[in-house]
This record gives structure tokens, sequence and C-alpha cells, in this order.
């Protein structure tokens, strides 16, 4: 029987393929019956190579492929990156020698899991089985920084809204086993009635990470009539007086709309506080989900939404953030 050497890691058959044919991880086709599942955060850096004993060549059958992103070559390495599915997503297809010789196998694409996190938290990666030829899990990350405070009224002079929290989504590759340190960051205090500065202003939110890897800063707050609020580096500002505060879409109060799915549906995050002025909705959420400014007007918890600015009275603090992981 030949040598089949590959690059794929916790294959189903790799361990007895290595003992019987002293073959380093590589998958013999004569002993293969499938392959493992391909979770979401091993779907990257796919290698992974199969053989047969006397083939020259191999190739998929005619009308049937691999899963959709991925490709062999006539050797039978199998490389590329899985596409991002929905839903868990098999495939059927039979890989052909050029003796003749079809073997059937199944492969599913396991679609993102999504965990979150609402508190400061020490989360551990994973440790499962997959094809990732670096040995490392490749996550998807969404995050916001706590909202900004809204600014107090103080006389005629209306409060502005607090700044949503900085929405941040990327990729993180981490290895499996690894602790990492989660902090959830509080939304900003809302400014007092109280005619002095800095007590009438709104306090920025706080920022959020996920570990080493990434941060989003919280939002601004909101400005009363001693000034504007304390707006972290990056972050987006809270409004003067009388304003809304900026959203994470930089641009308006209404948020910031994550490009990947999260539990099976995007999530909306940072949304600005609005502006203090009479008649004004308040408290703006994820996506500027608000209420009207009578019944309160904090950001929505877990959104990094900004506290609405007082009117009258004092400010409406800023909503907490929040991590989300597809994993």
């Amino acid at each position: 029987m030949a040598l089949v050497i590959g690059a794929c890691s916790n294959a189903t058959d790799s361990a007895r393929v290595t003992e019987e044919y002293n073959a380093e991880d590589g998958l013999d086709l004569s002993t293969l019956t499938s392959l493992d599942d391909i979770f979401f955060s091993q779907r990257e850096n796919i290698s992974v190579e199969v053989g047969l004993a006397g083939a020259n060549s191999l190739s998929i059958k005619a009308g049937e492929s691999l899963p959709a992103g991925l490709s062999m070559n006539p050797s039978g390495l199998i490389t590329g990156t899985a596409d991002l599915v929905e839903t868990d997503t098999t495939a059927n297809f039979t890989i052909v020698s050029d003796s003749g010789v079809e073997v059937p196998l199944t492969w599913t694409i396991k679609a993102p899991r999504t965990l979150s996190f609402t508190a400061n938290t020490n989360w551990t990666v994973p440790d499962e089985s997959g094809y990732s030829a670096n040995d490392k899990i490749t996550l998807q990350v969404l995050m916001v920084g706590g909202g900004g405070g809204g600014g107090s009224r103080i006389g005629q002079i209306k409060g502005g809204g607090g700044g949503g929290g900085q929405m941040v989504e990327e990729a993180a590759q981490v290895t499996p086993g690894e602790v990492i340190a989660i902090t959830v960051g509080a939304g900003g205090t809302a400014g007092q009635t109280v005619a002095e500065n800095p007590v009438s202003l709104g306090v920025a939110g706080h920022t959020t990470s996920f570990g080493s890897y990434l941060s989003a800063v919280g939002g601004g707050g909101g400005a009363s009539r001693y000034g504007s609020g304390p707006t972290p580096p990056g972050g987006n500002p809270g409004g003067g007086v009388g304003a809304d505060g900026t959203g994470a879409s930089g641009t308006s109060k209404h948020g910031k709309t994550s490009t990947y799915s999260y539990s099976g549906n995007p999530k909306t995050l940072g949304g600005g506080g609005a502006s203090g002025v009479e008649g004004a909705v308040g408290g703006s959420g994820g996506g500027g989900n608000q209420s009207p400014n009578t019944g309160g007007g904090n950001g929505t918890p877990n959104t990094g939404g900004g506290g609405a600015g007082g009117h009258p009275g004092a400010g409406h603090a800023g909503g907490s953030g929040v991590v989300y992981v597809n994993y």
C-alpha cells in the first residue's frame, strides 16, 4: 500500500493510517468512509491529502463537487476556505481514481454557533476537530463599547445625547484551549442637574475588549451648557447642547449593522442618544430603537446605545456593551 502524506488535523482515520502505513496524517481512501465535519472555526486554511494505492491521479466525479470554496488537485490535495453557510450544509461527493475506482465521501460544513457575553468573564476557546492546517481556530467577533451618558439640562439649555459605543467586527485567530479575558464596557453615567462643570456633562462609556485581540471604546458623553462631554480616542462623540449623539455608523444616531449574522441574524449596535430638545425621542438603543423621552431615555443595555440628553433635568445613562462570538 502506497504512503499518503497530508497536512490535515484531527481526521477520522488519520491515527489508523499513521499506524498501519507509517504515513503522517495522510488519508487512505481504501480505509476512509467519511470526512470529519468542518466547523465554522476551522473552515479556513484547509489542507488535507487523500490517496489510493496504485492511483496516479484523482478527481471529483462529474456532476458532483466538494463543499463550496474547496478544490482538489490531481494528487488528491484538498485546499481552500469553505464558504460560510447559514445552516449546516452537507456535500456528498465521489473521488475517482485514474484506475476507475470510485470512493463516495460525505463532508458537512457547520454553520456558526454564537455565544453572547454581557458581563466580564474568562472564556476558554473550544478544542474541537477540524481541518485547519495551522492548528488555529478562526473566530468572528462582534463587539461594541458602552454608550455615552446624556448631558443634563441646565436652565433653558438642553442636554446633548450621548455617543454610541464604537462597533468592531473582525476575525481573530486563537489557539484551542486558550483562556481569553472578556470585558464588557459599562455605559457612561448621565449628567446631573448641578450647576457646575463637569458634573452636568454626560460621562463617556467604557471600553469593551476581547483579550488582547480586539477592543471597542465607549461613546462620548453628551454636552451641557458648560461644554462637551469627553470622547475616548476613536470613539463616537456625544451631541452638543440640544443635539443628538453620533452613532456607530459615524454619520447618524441610528447605529451600525454587522456584516455577518449572529444566531442567524445581523446585529445593529451603537446608536447615539437623542437630544434633549422638547418633543424629541429619548435614549437610543442598538439601531436607534428609541423610547419617548418622558419614559426615561437610557441607552438600551447590551447595545452600546447612548443616553438621551436631559429635558427636563438630568440626562440619561448610556447602555452597556456586548460581545458576540461566532465559533
